[in-house]
């Protein structure tokens, strides 16, 4: 299994495969990064926003991260919760791992924050990423849970998910599934779990975003995909895509003719968490201000309607609550992991 690490150094040495990949998109932006830090006093302001902030996106745009981070932006302006402006930086690649170590570098800095949810805690689980969300970022919020379907392409042969398990079932790999990055990112759970309940292995296609994702189902490169509700909603009631799954506890409302993996005799039910996380060693007063600015954003009417409309759970948790969150979600996959026989 390849590690990529938090130290900027190591993760410049040349080595492992995919390292070359981190190493241009650590240089691009470590420089940015490192610079304030060796400043020493830099950070410590008397007002704290004096300066935009930069949200910086580690996958593509178009995809949930992304769009999320959008709506964070507006609302923050247009509510004037910030007195500084917002700007998106989308650095992807490597399943959000060129983006966390972007942010993880840029110690102390409040300046800075990314989106990050499964696919960063599920990389600290399986010990693929050295970079820890507790201890080498700072958690600040959790603002949504997601719920996580497969979908196909409306006119699909598979009209339901019995359809898809009767295809897999003839050959490994006879069915090919898109996701979001590579291995141990959230949708990579979603196809690990796909593989244990049919028995047979999928053709895992990785995709940068999750705009690609879709694109690649309606195109009909790929049988299925792996999907977000909040993402995929859209194109659902609009008809150009279907639902097979979802993998909530309950029925969604949205999707009522949509049955969940434990109604389908499989006891595995989780949510994406969308959440934020900053640098590490930032300062009790900054933590406080980030607590305060998703606090206020969660209540937003912009941001309860986007909610709302996305098929999305408002959960809005400040950062010692979701530090909380982040533990038992850990278990969780921690025990997932073992029983599929991923990890020890």
């Amino acid at each position: 299994m390849k590690k990529y690490t938090a130290d900027p150094v190591a993760a410049l040495r040349p080595g492992a495969t995919r390292r070359s990949f981190l190493k241009s998109s650590l240089a691009a932006g470590l420089g940015a990064g490192l610079a304030p830090a060796l400043g020493g006093a830099a950070f410590a302001e008397a007002s704290f926003p004096s300066r935009p902030i930069e949200i910086l996106v580690p996958w593509g745009a178009g995809g949930g991260p992304s769009t999320i981070s959008e709506m964070v932006r507006s609302v923050a302006q247009e509510e004037k919760f910030s007195p500084q402006p917002m700007v998106l930086n989308h650095k992807p690649g490597a399943s959000g791992m060129i983006g966390a170590a972007l942010v993880a570098a840029r110690k102390g800095d409040p300046y800075t924050f990314m989106p990050g949810g499964g696919a960063l805690l599920l990389q600290a689980v399986t010990k693929a990423f050295d970079i820890h969300p507790i201890t080498g970022l700072t958690p600040l919020a959790l603002s949504t849970l997601d719920s996580s379907v497969v979908v196909v392409r409306e006119d699909s042969p598979f009209k339901t998910f019995d359809d898809m398990m009767k295809a897999a079932k003839k050959a490994p790999r006879a069915v090919s599934i898109a996701a979001v990055g590579g291995s141990y990112s959230f949708d990579d759970l979603t196809t690990k779990v796909l593989n244990l309940v049919i028995g047979s292995e999928l053709n895992q296609i990785p995709f940068g975003g999750g705009a690609e994702v879709q694109s690649a189902v309606l195109g009909g490169q790929v049988d299925a995909g792996s999907r977000q509700l909040a993402n995929a909603i859209t194109l659902i009631q609009a008809k150009q895509m279907r639902a097979l799954c979802v993998f909530d506890p309950v029925r969604n409302p949205l999707l009522p003719d949509t049955p969940t993996m434990k109604e389908l005799g499989f006891d595995y039910s989780y949510q994406l968490p969308r959440a934020w996380f900053g640098p590490p060693g930032l300062s009790k007063t900054d933590i406080a201000w980030y607590d305060t600015l998703f606090k206020k954003i969660s209540e937003a009417p912009k941001f309860v309607q986007w909610v709302d409309s996305s098929a999305s759970l408002n959960k809005y948790m400040g950062s010692a609550e979701f530090t909380d969150f982040i533990n038992q979600t850990m278990a969780t996959f921690d025990r997932l992991f073992k029983q599929m026989g991923v990890i020890k």
